[in-house]
């Protein structure tokens, strides 16, 4: 009878062991799905001091001309990235421009209306300011800006109402939050 409760419990905590070992390993290495919209592709401007990321499910525009002004400065380069074809996507510009190194940081962005958020934050360790505004129709818009070099780095996302605002506002973040600088 020892011989068999021993066996018995022995065979127990195999199996449960072997089925453990099973619900760790997937805990460890889910099963990755392949996802385009998950793809991300990369652009570094034209000095090649800063890059950013965006989803290949967004669509990219370079609107650099060379010739238009922006708010600060002559407008260095320009990108605007755009969520979908759809009347209701999400847009993201960046800009570069020229410019306005005399201006403190939280001149960059406008944190004067009643409805906007603004704080300081670090992306790719440097300090940016942020400011959030929702608008009177819904639609939200982020900015996030800061000095770089004898220059000034703009995004600004616009995001629309709807049922798809906040999965647009975590893309648009992400995009916002992929600036990186590069060291001369």
């Amino acid at each position: 009878i020892i011989f068999v409760l021993i066996i018995t419990g022995g065979l127990a905590v195999f199996f449960m062991n072997g089925q453990n070992t099973k619900e760790l390993a997937s805990r460890i290495n889910p099963t990755i799905e392949e996802n385009e919209s998950a793809a991300v592709t990369e652009i570094t401007s034209s000095d090649n001091r800063f890059m950013f990321q965006y989803p290949n499910s967004w669509t990219l525009s370079d609107l650099t001309t060379g010739s238009l002004q922006g708010k600060f400065g002559k407008i260095l380069q320009s990108w605007t990235l755009t969520s979908s074809k759809d009347t209701n996507a999400a847009t993201v510009t960046i800009e570069i421009e020229s410019g306005g190194s005399n201006l403190p940081i939280d001149d960059l962005v406008d944190c004067g209306m009643k409805t906007v958020s603004c704080d300081k934050i670090g992306i790719d360790d440097e300090q940016f300011i942020k400011s959030v505004a929702n608008l009177n129709s819904g639609a939200q818009m982020i900015t996030v800006a800061t000095f770089y070099d004898s220059n000034i780095l703009r995004g600004t996302a616009m995001i629309p109402p709807g049922p798809a605002q906040e999965n647009l506002r975590q893309e648009a973040e992400a995009i916002l939050m992929s600036f990186h600088f590069v060291e001369k």
